[in-house]
């Protein structure tokens, strides 16, 4: 089903989803942080969100304005922006060597990018380099994707495993030996848990895979060949 209108007419009197994909729409929005909180009332309390938004305002040109993007993002600041309402599990680059294509086109020399080459081989040799791109864990590109669950549910859980460890040290309320060891052993996960989540720019730091080398390569000579075929068209 279709609903047309903005974020804020289809959260209106709709229930909670388990599971929600925001593919490229929160660079669309003026209000992100705003944004942000609707899409927290659109997700059940234990449901995931799946969301991508373009990368690197340095590639901010007229792709992004004729689109209609308000802005491009960084890891630094989607995460300021979902972080009052959402626990970021995993977060990721995606497209590095789309970056020089990027940059060519729409930032540097500001013309539409060479569509019609999208049906020759050299189009299909770059479906098949973003096809291997999907495997690949990034340093850097044109887009960012992110892996959300709710805030509440977090702080939920802290509250819980906080109560529980002062009962274990008030002596546990009657607790046998054996249940303060489980809630022990669950408050201890809960915080391995939180490092994880804090560690999650860890995923953002720069791989060593001989892969990416290969692709940002492979990137360049992309950027050459679609220069050849825009002047020679």
């Amino acid at each position: 089903m279709i609903v047309p209108g903005g974020l804020a007419d289809f959260a209106r009197d709709r229930a909670p989803a388990r599971f929600i994909v925001m593919h490229d729409v929160l660079e669309h929005i003026e209000d992100d942080v705003a944004a942000a909180a609707t899409l927290r009332g659109l997700v059940a309390t234990d449901g995931t969100v799946v969301l991508s938004v373009p990368a690197l305002m340095s590639l901010f040109g007229r792709h992004d304005e004729e689109l209609g993007h308000y802005r491009r993002y960084t890891p630094r600041t989607l995460q300021r922006v979902l972080a009052p309402h959402f626990v970021v599990e995993r977060l990721q680059w995606y497209g590095m060597a789309s970056i020089p294509i990027a940059w060519y086109f729409s930032r540097w020399r500001r013309i539409a990018y060479p569509l019609g080459s999208v049906r020759s081989p050299l189009g299909a040799a770059y479906a098949a380099v973003c096809e291997a791109e999907s495997y690949l864990r990034e340093p850097i590109g044109t887009s960012l994707i992110a892996r959300l669950r709710p805030q509440l549910a977090r702080v939920t859980g802290v509250v819980t495993f906080l109560q529980a460890q002062q009962d274990i040290g008030g002596g546990g309320g009657g607790q046998t030996g054996r249940e303060r060891a489980d809630v022990g052993q669950s408050l201890r996960g809960e915080r391995a848990g939180e490092s994880d989540i804090a560690n999650t720019s860890g995923l953002l730091r720069p791989s060593a895979d001989g892969c990416v080398v290969y692709l940002y390569t492979l990137g360049i000579v992309e950027i050459f060949a679609f220069v050849l075929l825009y002047l020679v068209k």
